[in-house]
C-alpha cells in the first residue's frame, strides 16, 4: 500500500519537531489531511480513500446462484417456523427506478413469507404514484399508504407500521436495496435459536456507476459501542412487538431515528444477532450522507441527541460531547463521589532511563485528583536505578526472581490497597492532562472489569487499539491501517473489545479477586488478554477507548519475548486451535501482510 505524500509529510522529521506525536497539534494535522483526502476522493466519486480492488470479486463469490436460491426457497418453505416479515419502506421522492430496485429487491428474496408496507410521504416527484400503484397491483403482499402531508422519515415509518402484521418487522430505506437472501439467512437464525429478536447485517455502498464499495463489517452486539456511534445502521429485523413496546420511532429524533430506534430496543432485550454478510446496500446520491457525510449534519446531531436520551432513559449520570467523525459521540461518565484512589502499578528492572519518563510524564500530566505510584521491582541491580527507588518519591515493592509478568502484577496487587488499579508499563509516556480521569469514567462503570487506551509508538504509528483474537493470530494489536474496509469510525469511538494490552490497562480489584487475577503459567506473553477474556467469561465488560492516548515504546525494555509455551497454553485454553472469530471483529477479515484484509476462506453461511 502506498502512502500518500501528505502522510509521508507529516512524518518527517521537521514536522515532528513542531508537532510532537499524540499533542492536539498533530491530530489536528492529521485530521485536516484526512479531511482534505476524503473531500478529494469524493470528487472522484470515492467517499473515503480508495476502495478495495478485489471486493467486487470478493462480493460476487459470496452472493447465491440461481440454483442455491432455488434450494434456500425450498428448505426454507419446509422449515417449521416460518414468521411473517413485514418490510416497512418510508417514501418520498425517490428516483421511481431506484424506489422499483427497492421493491423488487424484497420480492426476490429466497424467504418468501413476507409483506412490503410502503408509506408515501407526499412525495411530488413525478412517477413515484406509478410506481407504488403498480406495485400494489402486481403483488398482493405489497401494500401502501399514501400520506396527506409530509411528516418526515419517523412518521412516514411509523404509517408503514401501521400496515404490518408480522411478527417481525424490517426496515428499508427508498433508493437502497437488500440481497436476495437477507431475509433467508435471519429466518434460518430462528430455526437455531427463536428468541432472536432483532438482527442486522454487514453493508456497503453502491457508486453512481454501479460499483459496489466500502463494505462495513460490523461486530456483534456491543452496547458500548452503540452509544458511541450507529454501528448497526441498516438492515435491522426487530420482533414488532419490542418495536411497538419502545413506542416505534420519534419523530424528534428524525435523522437520528434509525440509532435512536435501536438504543431504545436494547433496553428491553439484549437478544440482538448479526448476520456477518454484505446483504444491504446504500446507493450514493449528491447530497446523501452515503456521498458526503457534511451534507446532513442535523442527522448527526440528531444521533447524538439520541445517545443523551439513552443516558438520560437509563440513570447513567454524565455527559454527551460530539466525537470527532460525524455522528460519533464521547459519553463522559460522572466520576464517583468522591472520586475512587488510583493505584498506578508500573513493573521494572533497571532501565531508569524509561522509568524517569514514565514516571515524570505521569506527574506532568495527571490532573486526577487521587493516585499514587508503586514500583514492582524484578531484581534491579544498576546503582542509579537503585539510588532513585530510595529518593523517588514513589513506593517499591521488591519482585525477585525469573521474569514472569502475572506473578510479578499479582504479587504488587495483593500489597495494593485500592479498588482501581493501573498496569502501566515503564516503556510508556503520558501526553494528555485528562488521560487517567478518560479510564476512571469508563471503568467506574458497574460491569467494567478492565479499560485499555490507544497507544502510540514513538514515531506516531499506532501500537494499539484493542485486541483482536483468532485462530491464525491469537492476540492481535488492532489499528486502523483498513484500507477502502469501513471500520475506522468504530475504531476511533468508545468500544466494547475482547481484550485490551496490559501496557496500559486500569483494571477493577473486585473482578480482579473474582477471576483469580493473572494466570501465573503465562509467564511473559498473552498473560493480559487471558486475563481479560477470563473477564468477559465472569461477566465483566472490557472496554477501549480513542480518547485517551500514550506513547508506548514497545519492547524497550524487555526485548521482543514471546515464549512458544505461553502461545501453546494460550490457544488451547481458548480453543483457538479451530475456527475461532472475535465476537468485536468481524469474522470476515484477517490479517494480512498489509493490515486487516478481506478473507476468501470462510464459507457462506
Amino acid at each position: 500500500m502506498q502512502e500518500s505524500k501528505l502522510s509521508r509529510a507529516a512524518r518527517t522529521k521537521p514536522v515532528r519537531a513542531v508537532l510532537p506525536p499524540g499533542t492536539r497539534r498533530r491530530r489536528l494535522l492529521s485530521r485536516t489531511i484526512r479531511v482534505a483526502r476524503d473531500r478529494l476522493n469524493r470528487l472522484r466519486g470515492y467517499p473515503a480513500g480508495p476502495p478495495v480492488p478485489e471486493y467486487e470479486k470478493w462480493l460476487r463469490r459470496r452472493t447465491p446462484s440461481a440454483a442455491q436460491l432455488a434450494d434456500e426457497r425450498r428448505s426454507s418453505g419446509a422449515w417449521a417456523y416460518r414468521p411473517l416479515i413485514s418490510v416497512c419502506i418510508p417514501v418520498f421522492d425517490p428516483e421511481p427506478q431506484w424506489l422499483e430496485e427497492a421493491i423488487s429487491s424484497v420480492q426476490r428474496q429466497s424467504y418468501e413469507h413476507w409483506e412490503i408496507c410502503l408509506a408515501d410521504d407526499a412525495s411530488s416527484r413525478t412517477g413515484v404514484a406509478e410506481v407504488l400503484r403498480a406495485k400494489a397491483k402486481e403483488d398482493p403482499r405489497i401494500k401502501v399508504v399514501v400520506r396527506e402531508r409530509n411528516g418526515g422519515i419517523s412518521r412516514a415509518t411509523n404509517s408503514a407500521l401501521d400496515l404490518a402484521t408480522g411478527e417481525y418487522v424490517a426496515f428499508l430505506d427508498n433508493d437502497d436495496f437488500i440481497a436476495p437472501h437477507t431475509l433467508y439467512l435471519g429466518v434460518k437464525a430462528l430455526q437455531e435459536d427463536p428468541s432472536i429478536d432483532l438482527f442486522y447485517c454487514d453493508e456497503d455502498l453502491l457508486l453512481p456507476s454501479g460499483k459496489h464499495v466500502y463494505p462495513f463489517l460490523k461486530p456483534a452486539w456491543s452496547p458500548e459501542t452503540l452509544l458511541s456511534m450507529n454501528y448497526i445502521t441498516h438492515f435491522v429485523i426487530a420482533r414488532r412487538q419490542l418495536v411497538e413496546r419502545v413506542g416505534r420511532l420519534r419523530p424528534e429524533r428524525d435523522g437520528g431515528q434509525d440509532h435512536d430506534l435501536v438504543l431504545r430496543l436494547s433496553e428491553v432485550t439484549d437478544a440482538i444477532y448479526h448476520i456477518p454478510e454484505v446483504l444491504y446496500t446504500w446507493r450514493q446520491s449528491p447530497g446523501s450522507t452515503a456521498m458526503d457525510p457534511e451534507s446532513k449534519v442535523w442527522a448527526f446531531e440528531a444521533s447524538v441527541d439520541a445517545v443523551r436520551d439513552a443516558l438520560e432513559r437509563r440513570g447513567v449520570k454524565g455527559h454527551v460531547e460530539a466525537g470527532e467523525l460525524p455522528g460519533e459521540a464521547r459519553v463522559r461518565y460522572k466520576l464517583p463521589d468522591p472520586v475512587p484512589h488510583v493505584e498506578i502499578v508500573i513493573p521494572t528492572r533497571d532501565r531508569l532511563d524509561l522509568l524517569q519518563a514514565c514516571i515524570g510524564s505521569v506527574r506532568k500530566h495527571t490532573e486526577y485528583p487521587d493516585y499514587s505510584i508503586s514500583i514492582v521491582d524484578n531484581d534491579s541491580r544498576d546503582p542509579g536505578t537503585l539510588e532513585f527507588f530510595g529518593t523517588g518519591g514513589v513506593r517499591v515493592i521488591p519482585a525477585p526472581g525469573p521474569f514472569n509478568y502475572a506473578a510479578i502484577m499479582n504479587l504488587a496487587i495483593e500489597k495494593v490497597d485500592a479498588e482501581f488499579i493501573l498496569t502501566l508499563n515503564n516503556d510508556t509516556v503520558a501526553i494528555e492532562d485528562g488521560w487517567l480521569r478518560g479510564l476512571v469514567e469508563l471503568c467506574s462503570q458497574p460491569d467494567v472489569g478492565a479499560v485499555g487506551c490507544r497507544l502510540l509508538l514513538p514515531n506516531g504509528r499506532v501500537q494499539h487499539e484493542g485486541i483482536v483474537i483468532g485462530s491464525r493470530v491469537p492476540a492481535a494489536n488492532l489499528s486502523f491501517d483498513t484500507p477502502g474496509i469501513r471500520i475506522e469510525g468504530l475504531l476511533r469511538s468508545t468500544r466494547d473489545v475482547s481484550a485490551v494490552t496490559g501496557a496500559c490497562c486500569l483494571i477493577r480489584r473486585s473482578a480482579w479477586e473474582k477471576i483469580g487475577g493473572f494466570d501465573e503459567s503465562l509467564a511473559v506473553a498473552y498473560n493480559d488478554v487471558d486475563y481479560c477474556l477470563r473477564l468477559r467469561a465472569a461477566g465483566y465488560r472490557v472496554l477501549f477507548t480513542p480518547h485517551v492516548t500514550l506513547i508506548h515504546d514497545e519492547n524497550s525494555s524487555r526485548g521482543a519475548l514471546h515464549p512458544p509455551e505461553d502461545e501453546r497454553i494460550f490457544r488451547e485454553r481458548w480453543g483457538l486451535n479451530s475456527d475461532v472469530t472475535d465476537p468485536f471483529f468481524s469474522p470476515r477479515l484477517v490479517l494480512g501482510p498489509w493490515g486487516w484484509q478481506l478473507s476468501t476462506d470462510h464459507p457462506q453461511l
